[in-house]
C-alpha cells in the first residue's frame, strides 16, 4: 500500500514500507554450480549471437570472477528485480520477478545499481523474458538514470546501452497447457558515467503511484486548477490504495459551491442541453508506463488556459481515471493485479472482490450514460512489440 503523496526527489526514493532498501548481492558463480552452468551456456549463446552479428565474443571462455561485485537494490516503489548471478568479471545474469500470483508476465524491470567503476563496460543479461518478439530487436534501448549526472549536468532518464540483443535461450519453461517453450534473453552493455554513483536501469520511463499523486496535487494546487478539476474517490483497491477519478470541465459558481453529484454535473451555465461526457482511463497494465505520460500530457492540455481547452470544457465533462491498477504499479508487476488477474480481460463481468477499480469504473460509466450522452471512452495502453501508433475507442453507452 502506498500512502505517501510527496514527489520523489529521485528515482526509487519511495522505498518499500518494510524499511530502507537492502542490496540484492550478486551471487559469486564460482561457488554456485548451477549458476556456473548457466554462465557457460550463456557464453555459448553470446558467442553464437556475436558470430551472427560479425563480431568476436569476449565472453566465449568462462572464468570465475574476481574483485568487488556490483550491488543491486530492489526495495522501492515499482521496482522489479528477483535474482542476480555474477557470471564474469563485469557480467551479470538477472532474473525478473513474475507478476504476483501468476506464472509469468516478465517484461518490466526497474532496479538500482551501486559500486560501478566509471567508463567500465558492464554486461547485463535479463534471462527470463517470455515474449518471442520485442522492440529491443528493432532498436529499443534500456533507460538509465545517474544521480551524479543528474546533479552535475541536469540529465535525467535517458536511453543507454550498447550491443543490445534479444534471443531465445536454453532455459525451458512449461506453458499452462503443458507445452515446452524457451525463455528469452535481453542482453546489453552499459558504461556508467561516474564512479561511486547510484544509478537506475528500467524498461521504460518509470511512473509510480507517488508520481501520479504528485501530479494530481500540482494540478489542483492553484485556484484555477481547483475551479476546473474535481477530485473524487472511485474506490479502494485490494491493497487499500485510493483510486481517484477526476471530473474536468468549466463549472458554474453554483456547481462549485455544492458537492459533486452526477445528476447535476452535466448542467450548462444558463440553460440548454446537458454537456456530453468523455471517459478516459490508463494504466490497467502496470508496466505500460508510457500510458501515464500520455495521460499526464492530456490532463495538462484539458486544463490549459487557451481557446481550444476552454471550448472543450464548455461542451464536455471529462471523466478521468488516471491509474486503474495502482496495486500492480506499486508492486512492480508488468500486466496483472495483486490477485494475479489481467484487469483488461475483466470488463464484461467485473467483480468488486477481484477487480474493484474495473467494477467501479464500469458502474460509473453506466450512471453517466443514464444522465447524458457518453460520447467517447478511451483507455490508454503501451505495447512491447508494435511500432505503430493508434487508438481503439468505444463510443457506445456502457451497460
Amino acid at each position: 500500500r502506498v500512502e505517501t503523496s510527496a514527489a520523489p526527489d529521485k528515482p526509487g526514493s519511495a522505498d518499500a514500507a518494510t524499511g530502507a532498501s537492502q542490496p540484492v548481492l550478486a551471487a559469486d558463480v564460482s561457488s554456485v554450480t548451477a549458476a556456473s552452468a548457466e554462465a557457460r551456456h550463456l557464453s555459448r549463446q553470446r558467442a553464437a549471437a556475436d558470430k551472427r552479428a560479425g563480431s568476436s565474443s569476449s565472453g566465449a571462455t568462462w572464468r570465475p570472477p574476481s574483485g568487488e561485485s556490483l550491488r543491486f537494490y530492489s526495495e522501492f516503489e515499482s521496482m522489479n528485480l528477483h535474482r542476480v548471478h555474477r557470471v564474469g568479471e563485469t557480467e551479470y545474469n538477472l532474473s525478473m520477478a513474475i507478476d504476483t500470483h501468476t506464472r509469468g508476465h516478465t517484461q518490466w524491470y526497474y532496479f538500482r545499481v551501486r559500486g560501478a567503476r566509471a567508463g567500465v563496460p558492464y554486461r547485463f543479461n535479463l534471462i527470463n523474458m517470455q515474449k518471442g518478439r520485442s522492440l529491443y530487436e528493432n532498436g529499443l534501448r534500456p533507460l538509465l538514470y545517474s544521480e551524479k549526472r543528474a546533479a552535475v549536468e541536469g540529465v535525467g532518464w535517458h536511453r543507454a546501452g550498447d550491443d543490445v540483443c534479444y534471443y531465445a535461450n536454453f532455459f525451458p519453461r512449461t506453458l499452462p497447457n503443458g507445452k515446452q517453450r524457451s525463455y528469452f534473453t535481453l542482453s546489453f552493455t552499459v558504461s556508467f558515467p561516474h564512479g561511486g554513483d547510484t544509478c537506475y536501469l528500467a524498461h521504460c520511463y518509470p511512473y509510480t503511484v507517488t508520481d501520479l499523486r504528485h501530479d494530481l496535487d500540482s494540478l489542483t494546487a492553484t485556484d484555477e486548477g481547483k475551479r476546473l478539476v474535481r477530485r473524487q474517490l472511485l474506490c479502494r483497491t485490494l491493497a487499500g490504495n485510493a483510486c481517484e477519478w477526476l471530473a474536468i470541465s468549466n463549472w458554474s459558481d453554483a456547481q462549485l459551491r455544492r458537492p459533486l453529484r452526477l445528476e447535476r454535473m452535466f448542467e450548462r451555465r444558463g440553460s440548454g442541453s446537458p454537456k456530453r461526457a468523455v471517459v478516459l482511463s490508463a494504466r490497467v497494465h502496470p508496466g505500460e508506463t508510457n500510458a501515464s505520460y500520455i495521460m499526464q500530457g492530456l490532463l495538462r492540455a484539458l486544463t490549459a488556459a487557451n481557446d481550444i481547452a476552454h471550448e472543450l470544457r464548455e461542451e464536455y465533462v471529462f471523466v478521468v481515471v488516471p491509474m486503474l491498477n495502482l496495486d500492480g504499479v506499486a508492486h512492480g508487476n508488468y500486466r496483472c493485479s495483486l490477485a494475479g488477474r489481467d484487469l483488461n480481460r475483466l470488463w464484461d463481468s467485473p467483480r468488486r472482490s477481484v477487480a474493484p477499480t474495473i467494477a467501479a469504473l464500469k458502474s460509473l460509466m453506466a450512471e453517466v450514460s443514464g444522465v447524458t450522452e457518453l460520447s467517447l471512452f478511451c483507455d490508454f495502453h503501451g505495447h512491447s512489440r508494435k511500432v505503430a501508433r493508434g487508438a481503439l475507442t468505444d463510443s457506445s453507452t456502457a451497460s
